[in-house]
């Protein structure tokens, strides 16, 4: 390798330990190269396992490697090479070697070219290796795939929403593209890189196109379970190799990459482009997809698909056939991209799309951009700008989402919901006396906002309030009334009641876990019930696992004020102030710090 891609190796690597859990005592590492002299074409590094299989894909070929350690300090390798494309081409090797002792399979032909293979097993001292073997995960199926996730981790929690996300996605391809394959893929989720070999540290992926089979990690800090991902495989698997350029963009053309490129393009010369679009292994990983994903989709929405197609076929690394198949060279295609870029417009239909999908990923900030636009346009103004209220306050910023709910409440003070949603914003931006006027101004058509006006008042402790405020709601809807219900008859000194109402709200509050697993609500009322009935473990094993799936700070505040007011009921105070202490810092909004503030000061009683 170059010293610069040696460079890139060893930063890629640094940055994949950062990202990703530690290593295991022993790995393996590969990294391709064109035998003609062309620079590397990839690099990946798996954990070893002894005996197992472990695919490793560099285009054009995964290699499937076997390992065994043999007497003293050698082992042996059995690698079968199988190329990208149909009948996948076979190549069989065996190795005797030692450990930090590269070996190298040369003359691979693919397309033309001729590639050469370089691996070695590296010891680490540190043997934290921590397997998750394929038969101790859950199998997940759906339409076009077999997800396979580690009950409990944070892709179990994620993944109602995520395979809808996966599931969409490969339909548009499907149906608008026709790019597929027959039957299921199966999907290996893992939490963390180090849980198995299928992974690649570096990239958080591994495609065994043989084993019909791809491995990627979810956790809350990592995520590579993503359409992009999954449909690449697809696209190699139907169309066989290209130029990673063209595999990358195009798995990508159902994301923002387009609108996001404007920016970067604009300030870029036609030869830093080009520069990107012919590097196998970019240093910029984020970067240079953007960049890909949005010149693939010039070229198809300019000039078709088949024309595209035809463009990955006759390519390969390092060698596009712009001449070829467009009559331009590349640099001819690359001024017009950049044309390209300066006359695109964003849309309604494609802003609305884009933000229904990070919404629904709860990736609020990504949605931000487009919500604010949307918002501004003609069409759906209202629904807008209801929306980019709650946009706002789930990543914080509460004062723009009281600007939104005021902006529609003035434009619609008939709909029951305005007042209400402008409640909660002048809540919690700490205009109390302002939010109870809202809110009970639509009390008795609205019951949320009888429930948030019965909330208020039971934190202020004026019960009587409470109880009149909680009249004007249906007996036992929801988990959220049951636990207000509750809380009001503990205060009234009415235990016997409390309790039959809070084993509703814990079969509720089950209810909508099932529904919203990904989400703190169903977990922060089932608390709240193990919390009335003095079931305190319980109570914090449910509010742990609400931090553990929700990203918003409103409700990761609300969870550490429910830690403070559960440790003071258990008599410890001291905890108890840590976790309102917490609550504050977190970006809570005015009215949970005034709380927390409050309980530092005196502890928090249900009487």
């Amino acid at each position: 390798m170059s010293s610069l891609k040696s460079f890139i190796v060893c930063t890629a690597i640094f940055v994949a330990c950062l990202a990703l859990p530690g290593r295991a005592d022993s790995y393996l590492r590969v990294y391709a190269t064109h035998n003609d002299g062309r620079d590397t074409v990839g690099l990946v590094e798996h954990y070893l396992e002894f005996g197992r299989v472990i695919p490793i894909f560099i285009p054009p070929y995964t290699a499937r490697f076997n390992i065994f350690p043999l007497a003293g300090p050698e082992f042996k390798a059995e690698i079968e090479f199988y190329e990208l494309g149909p009948g996948f081409a076979n190549h069989r090797k065996e190795f005797t070697f030692e450990a930090d002792d590269w070996q190298t399979v040369e003359n691979l032909p693919s397309k033309g070219d001729k590639f050469s293979y370089s691996f070695i097993v590296l010891r680490d001292t540190l043997d934290n290796f921590n397997t998750n073997l394929t038969d101790s995960l859950t199998n997940f199926e759906s339409i076009h795939f077999r997800s396979w996730l580690w009950r409990d981790s944070y892709a179990d929690f994620k993944w109602e929403a995520r395979k809808g996300y996966l599931e969409n996605t490969y339909n548009f391809y499907r149906k608008e593209h026709q790019v597929k394959r027959s039957g299921k893929l199966d999907l290996h989720v893992l939490p963390g890189s180090n849980n198995s070999p299928l992974v690649d540290n570096i990239t958080g992926l591994g495609f065994d196109f043989p084993g019909n089979s791809m491995a990627a990690v979810f956790n809350d800090g990592f995520d590579t379970a993503l359409p992009q991902h999954t449909q690449r495989y697809v696209i190699y698997d139907s169309w066989g190799y290209s130029a990673r350029s063209l595999v990358v963009g195009y798995s990508r053309y159902f994301l923002d990459d387009i609108f996001r490129a404007r920016k970067l393009v604009s300030g870029m010369t036609t030869d830093e482009i080009k520069a990107i679009i012919m590097d196998e292994f970019p240093l910029d990983l984020e970067k240079a997809d953007v960049i890909c994903g949005s010149f693939s989709r010039f070229l198809i929405s300019q000039y078709s698909l088949p024309y595209y197609k035809m463009l990955y076929e006759k390519s390969a690394p390092g060698k596009f056939a712009f001449d070829e198949v467009y009559d331009k060279s590349f640099d001819e295609m690359l001024g017009l991209y950049k044309e390209y870029q300066k006359q695109l417009r964003l849309t309604e239909s494609d802003a609305f799309y884009i933000s229904d999908i990070f919404t629904s990923q709860m990736w609020f900030d990504k949605a931000l951009e487009y919500e604010v636009w949307l918002a501004t346009q003609p069409t759906r103004r209202d629904f807008h700008l209801k929306s980019l209220g709650a946009t706002f306050f789930f990543v914080g910023n509460y004062a723009e989402s009281e600007t939104c709910y005021t902006a529609l409440n003035r434009r619609h003070p008939e709909r029951p919901d305005a007042p209400y949603l402008l409640g909660l914003a002048l809540l919690r931006n700490g205009k109390t006396g302002k939010a109870i006027k809202q809110f009970e101004s639509v009390a008795d058509t609205f019951p949320d906002a009888a429930k948030m006006l019965a909330e208020v008042y039971l934190d202020k402790r004026e019960f009587d309030k409470a109880g009149r405020a909680l009249e004007k709601v249906a007996e036992y809807p929801d988990s959220w009334t049951s636990i207000l219900k509750a809380r009001l008859a503990l205060a009234r000194g009415e235990d016997e009641l409390a309790g039959a109402i809070v084993k509703r709200s814990l079969a509720l509050s089950s209810q909508l876990i099932s529904f919203l697993p990904g989400e703190a609500r169903g977990y922060l009322d089932a608390a709240y019930g193990f919390m009335l009935n003095g079931l305190y473990d319980e109570a914090e094993s449910e509010l742990q696992a609400a931090l553990f799936v929700e990203p918003r700070p409103y409700y990761r505040a609300a969870v550490k004020l429910a830690q403070g007011r559960l440790y003071d009921l258990n008599k410890k105070r001291k905890q108890a102030k840590e976790f309102y202490k917490q609550a504050i810092a977190l970006n809570s909004g005015e009215y949970i710090n005034t709380l927390a503030e409050r309980y530092i000061k005196k502890p928090f009683k249900l009487k």
